[in-house]
């Protein structure tokens, strides 16, 4: 039985012919194109876009919780900054609109209502809390920074190509 030649030992235009062998070979995988490079791209494009979509709802999940942390809690353990208080509101739903509009890019008018629904919600919830009180001036800031925060998602969230 006689052994196959090593790669040394083949002519150049055998070596050739068998490395083009193995990238026919390859089985396709990804957009259909029969072009490697671009293959190559466009899965990277789409774990980039995935990637983009993921980190951002952890960020919105991970702001919603401080935010309930902060409305929530007594009066003593809220830091208190030098920013005023309707920039505080105005600045930290507008960063929760943003995630989650890059978030789910596909489902923005859900997540505006949703949001606006929260800041409801947590408003009222401040009655319940001793320390703490309901306006309807906080309600308006958050939930039109919500607002806001979700249109500049969504423009932000094509303009990248997410959406």
């Amino acid at each position: 039985m006689t052994k196959p030649p090593r790669f040394s030992e083949m002519s150049e235009a055998e070596n050739r012919s068998n490395r083009m062998l193995k990238v026919i070979s390859r089985p396709l995988v990804g957009t259909g194109s029969f072009d490697g490079h671009q293959r190559k791209a466009n899965c990277g494009m789409k774990a980039t876009k995935n990637t983009i979509i993921h980190v951002a709802r952890v960020f919105g999940m991970v702001l919603l919780g401080l935010v309930v942390v902060l409305t929530l809690a007594p009066p003593r353990f809220r830091p208190y900054t030098a920013v005023p208080h309707i920039l505080e509101h105005g600045s930290i739903f507008l960063l929760v609109g943003l995630a989650f509009a890059m978030g789910y890019p596909e489902r923005v008018l859900r997540v505006t209502i949703s949001l606006v629904l929260f800041c409801a919600i947590l408003e009222v919830a401040q009655v319940f809390v001793p320390g703490r009180h309901a306006r309807l001036s906080d309600f308006l800031v958050d939930a039109a920074a919500a607002c806001v925060g979700t249109v500049v998602g969504r423009l932000l969230a094509r303009a990248i190509r997410l959406a």
